[in-house]
């Protein structure tokens, strides 16, 4: 199904841009400008117009920790969220990664204060395995080692920011009752829901200090997204982190 985003206030043309908006905005423009040819591909300017919500909360949501000199890792290569923390805070260091991440990284423990695990953990498949038993099922032998050299990389008591497609959304609750799959992009390998993070978190020795869930996308009108609200509460079902976009903050315990 193809989703339309017209209805969205920022292609809105009666609709006044908030001051964050044109915020983010200006920065799309510069970015693009700077970087026609982006390692995250020839479709960046598309992605961080339909992103640019996203990226707004994000990083309102962990400016109060981009302390200066910090070293970060953007994983997945690098792009327009990084170049915004860069600009505001040259000080700050920012790597990325180009490689596999189902495997060891080749990069030295302890190295970093900050990872940016920002739409890259839907992604991670298995490692590859001609084991019989291994074939036909998803083990997370590629997402056990993906936290496992997060949780390597990070400097004691450094933080990871995660964003991920929220499985269990109003969104995809809408779809399901449409007889669709519940799934925010269909090319998206798995997306998880806050429970499973939180799982994940534990099992690889990380603390999560919080969690929070936003519409990035708004891909859906409010009306439908009412409706579905008041047929969980009608029947006594949690209404709480059901936006399309999952926030969290792990932290190496």
């Amino acid at each position: 199904m193809s989703i339309d985003r017209s209805h969205s206030q920022v292609s809105n043309p009666l609709y006044t841009p908030t001051k964050d908006e044109l915020w983010i905005a200006t920065y799309i423009n510069k970015y693009t400008e700077e970087n026609p040819h982006n390692s995250k591909g020839t479709h960046s300017l598309d992605y961080n117009r339909v992103h640019s919500r996203r990226f707004l909360n994000s990083y309102n949501w962990i400016a109060n920790h981009l302390q200066p000199n910090l070293k970060i890792l953007e994983l997945g290569g690098s792009g327009l969220f990084s170049y915004i923390i860069q600009d505001l805070n040259p000080s700050i260091q920012i790597d990325s990664t180009h490689t596999d991440l189902r495997h060891k990284l080749d990069l030295d423990s302890q190295s970093y204060d900050l990872i940016l695990n920002m739409e890259v953990i839907e992604h991670i498949k298995d490692q590859n395995s001609n084991a019989i038993g291994e074939i036909g099922c998803f083990t997370k032998s590629g997402l056990n080692t993906f936290l496992s050299e997060c949780y390597r990389l990070l400097k004691p008591n450094g933080l990871m920011f995660l964003t991920t497609p929220n499985l269990t959304s109003l969104d995809n609750i809408h779809r399901i009752l449409h007889h669709l799959p519940p799934i925010n992009y269909y090319p998206h390998f798995r997306e998880y829901s806050i429970g499973e993070l939180k799982e994940f978190a534990e099992n690889h020795k990380f603390t999560v200090l919080k969690v929070d869930t936003f519409d990035s996308w708004n891909e859906y009108q409010p009306k439908s997204r009412s409706e579905i609200l008041s047929l969980l509460s009608q029947n006594g079902y949690s209404t709480e982190h059901r936006k399309e976009n999952i926030f969290m903050l792990w932290q190496k315990s």
